[in-house]
């Protein structure tokens, strides 16, 4: 999942900067990535209760670009 959602989309120029984007994608993936294996709940739901709240698309790297959209269509309705 790493090598497919991260590694593979992006170039690092610096130590920092692939430290970052592994910190961002580990808590993405432990506390906002439902998984199908664990009865669509996040890890965190799973092991230790930390419930699940997202709404929108901010904590999906591949959709965060269409978070400000979806507050405007919210917001419309």
């Amino acid at each position: 999942v790493l090598q497919q959602e991260v590694l593979d989309r992006q170039r690092f120029r610096s130590f920092d900067e692939a430290e970052a984007a592994l910190a961002g994608f580990v808590a993405y993936y432990n506390y906002h990535r439902l998984s199908g294996v664990l009865g669509w709940l996040t890890p965190a739901e799973r092991y230790d209760g930390t419930p699940f709240t997202d709404v929108g698309f901010q904590h999906i790297p591949a959709l965060s670009h269409l978070q400000r959209w979806l507050e405007e269509v919210m917001n419309a309705a």
